[in-house]
């Protein structure tokens, strides 16, 4: 009897995407609850960069698959299914796991996709939309005529935030590392901004990012601060913030920040954590109603993702390392089956 093998890119040791693995294996089979997904495009997201070097928040059991963002079709069901059957296309937001020809989700992890939505676009939405969405809404309590401090802005997450903002009625306010790159937050709909250039994390350029908030800002205070990066720069934000405000902890792509308290307390304004893929594991029905809401203003128009670049399945490392570098405008997805299938 001949065995049927997939390849797959996998994480053997703590590593940069350069060390990850090429290898043919057996196609996972599903278990009780599971479904198996014949992978047709991964959304990659800053997180998976940490998650194969053990910097996240935690830690995945060697070897597996990196990238959790997949779109899909159903190869193979096990027992207890009963929403989906197999043919069916549809989405799922995992830890990891995706970047393989075949994948295994549970089955309450997974949504159908919706029609007139092709394998890429479903890819780059629902964790960044989802993010931005629970993070403003639901953490935020953003309230239409708010005004909105977006940093990181060019981000596939802080472009869904600027989307998600303007759909809400908020005012943006968006940072960028590069002019290229705040033109683009600027086109995606905010209102206005700044670039920031890249400073290291560190004690010395604290003042060098207050100061230079400060000056950019002036009495343009935001009631949100939706902060993507971290670093220097957020406490600098957060010494900008409207009293009352709430600062939205998203993301650390320029390092863990350490933040005074004495400045909460000042400012009356809270420090919120916005931690997505708990929120979803943990309410998992409110996540569908929100996921609903995203999905049917995508059909409408009312958002659009942004597709930075489409790197074949053979590419997937020159893609984490495309994100490892910060280099994307918008989102990156890697295409492993053909779209058109």
């Amino acid at each position: 009897m001949f065995k049927t093998y997939m390849k797959a890119l996998i994480c053997n040791k703590i590593s940069p995407p350069d060390a990850l693995e090429w290898m043919d294996i057996e196609p996972p089979n599903p278990k009780t609850g599971e479904v198996q997904i014949k992978v047709m495009a991964v959304g990659v997201n800053f997180r998976d960069t940490l998650i194969i070097e053990d910097k996240y928040q935690f830690k995945a059991m060697r070897p597996f698959a990196p990238c959790g963002e997949v779109s899909g079709v159903i190869s193979a069901i096990g027992e207890g299914v009963k929403n989906f059957k197999t043919g069916e296309a549809v989405f799922v937001e995992m830890t990891h796991g995706g970047l393989a020809e075949y994948a295994i989700a549970k089955a309450v992890d997974c949504y159908k996709m919706p029609n007139d939505i092709d394998f890429a676009t479903a890819a780059a939405t629902s964790i960044n939309y989802g993010t931005a969405y629970f993070g403003i809404l639901h953490k935020g309590r953003a309230q239409s005529g708010e005004t909105i401090l977006v940093t990181g802005a060019a981000g596939a997450t802080g472009l869904a935030a600027i989307k998600i903002a303007k759909a809400l009625g908020l005012k943006v306010i968006a940072t960028a590392s590069s002019d290229e790159k705040l033109q683009i937050a600027i086109k995606a709909g905010a209102d206005w901004g700044f670039v920031t250039p890249r400073l290291e994390n560190n004690d010395e350029n604290k003042k060098i990012a207050r100061d230079y908030f400060k000056e950019k800002l002036g009495d343009k205070k935001p009631d949100l601060i939706f902060d993507t990066i971290g670093g220097v720069y957020a406490e600098a934000a957060l010494r900008c913030i409207n009293w009352g405000g709430r600062f939205l902890v998203v993301g650390f792509t320029s390092g863990i920040p350490t933040m005074p308290l004495n400045l909460a307390l000042v400012k009356a304004c809270e420090i919120i954590g916005v931690f997505y893929t708990s929120y979803a594991q943990k309410f998992p029905e409110q996540h569908q109603k929100d996921l609903e809401i995203i999905f049917s203003w995508l059909k409408s128009g009312t958002i659009t993702p942004n597709i930075d670049k489409v790197f074949d399945f053979h590419d997937a490392i020159d893609a984490l390392n495309h994100i490892k570098g910060k280099d994307n405008q918008g989102k990156t997805i890697i295409r492993i089956g053909n779209f058109n299938e």
